[in-house]
């Protein structure tokens, strides 16, 4: 994949208003309903060796990332994937292992509730394939041909997990196959016997107005739990945009398919619902706040950057209000660039592209080594039309299951160790010189019923972002009883908390 894919989409086609009939029957043939015949060729692998835990050159990064490497080295991610410039899920590669493992599973009860083959979006007809093993299924799933699954009870009136996903009109590149790390997601929602849902269901369509059509024909009102619109995006962060679900068809605020689409979802959704964009940089690129908009009253969340199979989706304990938080949030915990802000952009292929750096890692033996990436949180959630930052904020409660919020005054309920930053190597004979100077961190094991107060949270800035909380902690109740600060100060400082600790907070808004 070329490593400017994503951008430029920004300077190619504007929106088009296509007739419905045409745009909905334009891929008819005689071999399905999309009239494939190309044989598809398997991608070849791309792995990456990434660390996980880094401490960038960055001050506020390298503080969270230092901190991360020396203390939670057990907070691993799973795998290692090297970073595209554009949504990088499945493909023909990776393994379907999981995915037949998931087949076999709701094979095993049912196997009538596997449902994969073709729509005609013309006469509405299914066609099923004759799948006669977990193994089969599993397959016809990464199939881009495949345009029509349902896993579980799938009737209209039935709580579904719904994901539209671009035909190959709209993924020439075969992006969207569907292996192991996407079945990891429907397993969650399919098989998960706390989930509220009993269907999971993926539809490829060949545009808008198609997904539109099919979330008629399958889903009444207030059946859809949660909607997933995948589709190729655009790096663009000033709300110029797209997802792109055809070869002629972007999913934007301007095109009447889109928001008949994306108006459509709003009477399928339950009402705490929410809604993920499967989809290159959508959740800052303008698409995400276009269908928060018009759908004010869900949770819709998109990523910062490029997408992979890493993609969760975690359950929560809010009640999925704006005050609350959602019901459920989709988060991606990867690898990502440190861009060089002092060399611009420059061209390649034609296409502007950004400068990276390197950093350090501190592994926990205390050895240093250059790395090029930092591991974050690469979703941003929107309610109501505004930004509402990174999903860190409600993937880590505090212990009485409170978001921790700027302002908000904690009490340690268990003992952990925060983490107290400046510079060190202060020469008093010079003491105007910087030189010298580098970062010291030194940690502090909290006891508890020490009190604090937020005073920062790394979840804003559109970036990916580790969620670790700067807390200004008092002093151990003993000095305050003997009347003495102990001669550093009135307070124990700034400590950075790491989000593995909020739960060992009590937190009061």
């Amino acid at each position: 994949w070329p490593s400017s894919f994503c951008a430029k989409f920004a300077m190619e086609e504007l929106m088009k208003d296509l007739d419905l009939d045409e745009e909905l029957g334009r891929a008819q043939g005689p071999a399905n309903s999309h009239g494939y015949h190309e044989v598809l060729e398997p991608e070849p692998p791309t792995f990456g060796s990434w660390k996980i835990l880094v401490v960038t050159l960055s001050l506020v990064s390298m503080i969270s990332m230092a901190v991360l490497a020396v203390w939670a080295l057990d907070a691993k991610v799973a795998g290692a994937a090297a970073v595209k410039e554009t949504v990088n899920l499945g493909s023909w590669s990776d393994s379907i292992e999981g995915c037949t493992q998931m087949f076999q599973a709701i094979m095993d009860e049912d196997v009538r509730k596997v449902k994969l083959g073709d729509f005609n979006f013309h006469s509405a007809e299914i066609t099923l394939e004759e799948v006669d093993s977990a193994q089969a299924a599993a397959e016809a799933l990464r199939d881009p041909k495949t345009d029509f699954v349902q896993i579980g009870r799938c009737g209209p009136q039935d709580r579904s997990v719904v994901w539209l996903y671009p035909d190959k009109s709209g993924d020439d590149t075969s992006a969207f196959l569907l292996a192991d790390g996407e079945c990891k997601r429907i397993e969650t929602q399919a098989l998960d016997k706390n989930s509220k849902a009993s269907c999971v269901a993926v539809y490829r369509v060949p545009s808008p107005a198609a997904g539109t059509l099919l979330l008629n024909h399958f889903h009444l009102p207030g059946s859809i739990s949660h909607a997933v619109l995948g589709g190729h995006g655009s790096d663009n962060a000033w709300n110029h945009g797209v997802l792109q679900m055809s070869d002629e068809v972007n999913l934007g605020e301007d095109d009447l398919e889109s928001t008949t689409l994306v108006d459509t979802l709003g009477t399928k959704l339950t009402p705490h619902g929410t809604v993920f964009l499967d989809s290159c940089f959508a959740g800052i690129n303008g698409v995400a706040q276009m269908v928060s908009k018009r759908l004010p009253q869900h949770w819709v969340m998109g990523g910062v950057v490029s997408l992979t199979s890493l993609i969760r989706v975690q359950p929560t304990p809010f009640d999925g209000s704006a005050q609350s938080g959602p019901t459920q949030v989709t988060s991606e915990l990867a690898p990502d660039s440190v861009i060089d802000p002092s060399k611009g952009v420059h061209l390649k292929d034609g296409y502007p592209e950004a400068s990276f750096l390197e950093g350090v890692a501190l592994q926990g033996d205390g050895t240093v080594e250059k790395v090029d990436r930092l591991v974050g949180e690469r979703i941003i959630a929107w309610f109501g039309g505004m930004n509402r930052g990174s999903v860190t904020q409600w993937l880590y409660p505090s212990k009485n299951k409170q978001v921790l919020k700027i302002g908000c005054k904690v009490e340690v309920i268990e003992p952990f160790h925060a983490f107290r930053m400046g510079s060190t190597d202060f020469d008093m004979d010079e003491p105007e010189s910087m030189d010298d100077q580098g970062l010291g961190i030194f940690s502090q094991l909290l006891p508890k019923g020490l009190e604090g107060s937020v005073l920062f949270l790394h979840n804003v800035g559109n970036a990916p972002t580790s969620g670790n909380a700067l807390i200004n902690y008092g002093l151990p109740r003993e000095f305050k009883a003997a009347g003495i600060t102990g001669g550093a100060g009135q307070t124990l400082g700034p400590l950075l908390t790491l989000t593995q600790d909020f739960g060992k907070l009590k937190v009061h808004c």
